[in-house]
């Protein structure tokens, strides 16, 4: 006999209630969720902790941050609704932030824990900063400027959810700056001990005869399915398993007279699985019998970990002429026409400071840089790339030389290999022995013209584990 284990969720008011064959209980992290031992509704929706695809860099002073270049494939969704996508109202909009270097969270000055909560108008997403004090939730501008990483939410329906969306998520806390820890799942009722069976009576003793022919073992019971793990961060549910009924053991058969064979009663209880055979001179083995295994309950979805990728690469680019005001002096040139495939760097190309590319992790990188000329003949051109954070040159990147004629075209390239900290902020700069030489893009009558004329350009790429 099969029976079916009914989960539904429950509010905060009636956490658990237990009725009949139905067990009910309290769900915090993922609502509507009903399973069956055979099969779950792949409708139904569950939110998920969800990696963002690059860090970016937090200023001391921001009180909010645009990060709509991050999530711009995400759809935005209410937290009461049911459609997938990342909820930007409360309560599901809340997100970990951590330090993007070592994925610990980061604190105020009086140790309270930062947080942000994800908002959405028109195309542009915003996180704002808070930290809980007293009791109550306070927006509260970041102290300091450093690298940060954030964990979000989103809604999955369970046919669509990422095979590795339940693995543990492994945002590392240091000592003393212990993250939210998920929600424990509850632990599955015990099943139904079956009851045991009757003993059968001892039969009598009888003269030793031949050896009864053995009888046909009896058939195994049915082995119940596995039951569904919960999900880790916040915890699944455990499947609810109910054991068998055991059978009735059977009656011990008579001890025949010798020479004579006895014969067994045939015994009808409704869970029998086996019946022995004769014996012979020892008379008649009663009948044993095994009932059927219970039902296992529904095993739960298993936790993926979570890592930081650590590669980074990305390039910003410049379509339209700089004019070089004054001679010998180096300008930082705005990459303002666009970006392209850009991994853990930071760099707003809309916003107030185009010309400033930011570095999210520590490590090795190649950086090359390009700058075309309208050239003044005698007059020399440079281009570098300049460590705004260290308020450095960095060293083997500075090319200069002499345009062929006035208004001849002059391109010069630069490329160097530097070991930068996490959060540097990279300027491409370019400067002229005399002003009024502009960086600008030149194309001659006679040669093809370009989709994309680039005057400036920057890429950057990580280049150690």
């Amino acid at each position: 006999m099969k029976k079916i284990i009914t989960l539904d969720v429950v509010t905060q008011d009636n956490p658990y209630a237990l009725s009949g064959d139905h067990l009910r209980y309290r769900n915090d992290a993922a609502a509507n969720i009903a399973d069956t031992i055979d099969g779950v509704s792949a409708d139904r929706k569950i939110i998920a902790n969800v990696e963002a695809s690059s860090g970016y860099s937090g200023f001391s002073g921001n009180s909010s941050q645009n990060v709509s270049t991050i999530l711009t494939a995400e759809t935005p969704v209410t937290s009461a609704g049911t459609v997938e996508g990342v909820p930007y109202d409360t309560p599901l909009n809340r997100i970990l932030i951590r330090n993007a270097n070592d994925l610990n969270p980061i604190q105020d000055s009086l140790g309270n824990e930062y947080y942000g909560r994800l908002t959405h108008s028109g195309v542009t997403w915003t996180i704002t900063y808070y930290v809980y004090t007293g009791g109550v939730e306070t927006p509260k501008a970041l102290e300091s400027s450093q690298p940060l990483q954030f964990l979000y939410s989103k809604r999955f329906n369970l046919s669509t959810v990422p095979e590795t969306f339940a693995q543990p998520l492994n945002f590392s806390d240091a000592v003393a700056l212990q993250g939210y820890s998920g929600v424990s799942g509850f632990t599955g009722a015990s099943g139904v001990t079956g009851v045991s069976g009757f003993t059968g009576a001892t039969g009598a003793s009888g003269v030793s005869g031949a050896s009864g022919a053995s009888g046909e073992s009896g058939v195994s019971g049915f082995t119940g399915a596995s039951g569904a793990s919960g999900a880790s961060g916040y915890s699944g549910i455990s499947g609810f398993g109910e054991s068998g009924v055991s059978g009735f053991s059977g009656v011990s058969g008579f001890s025949g007279n010798s020479g004579v064979s006895g014969y067994t009663e045939n015994l009808s209880y409704v869970d029998l699985n086996n019946i022995s055979g004769y014996s012979g001179s020892s008379g008649f083995s009663g009948a044993a019998f095994v009932g059927s295994s219970g039902e296992s309950g529904v095993s739960g979805f298993s936790g993926s970990s979570w890592k930081i990728s650590k590669r980074a690469y990305g390039q910003a680019y410049r379509t339209t002429a700089y004019t070089i005001v004054s001679g010998n002096t180096f300008y930082d040139i705005p990459l303002d026409a666009g970006e392209n495939n850009l991994l853990n760097i930071s760099h707003a190309f809309g916003g107030g400071t185009p010309e400033q590319v930011t570095v999210t992790y520590a490590g090795v990188y190649r950086i090359r840089g390009f700058a075309s000329f309208n050239g003044i003949s005698g007059v020399m051109n440079a281009i570098r790339l300049y460590n705004y954070t260290l308020t450095a040159e960095i060293l083997g990147s500075f090319v200069q030389d002499y345009p062929a004629a006035v208004g001849a075209a002059q391109g010069l390239c630069c490329e160097t290999i530097v070991s930068l900290s996490a959060g540097d902020v990279i300027i491409f700069q370019a400067g002229s022995q005399a002003g009024s030489s502009q960086v600008a893009l030149n194309i001659t009558a006679a040669g093809p013209t370009p989709t994309t004329g680039i005057t400036a350009m920057m890429t950057i790429e990580k280049i150690d584990d």
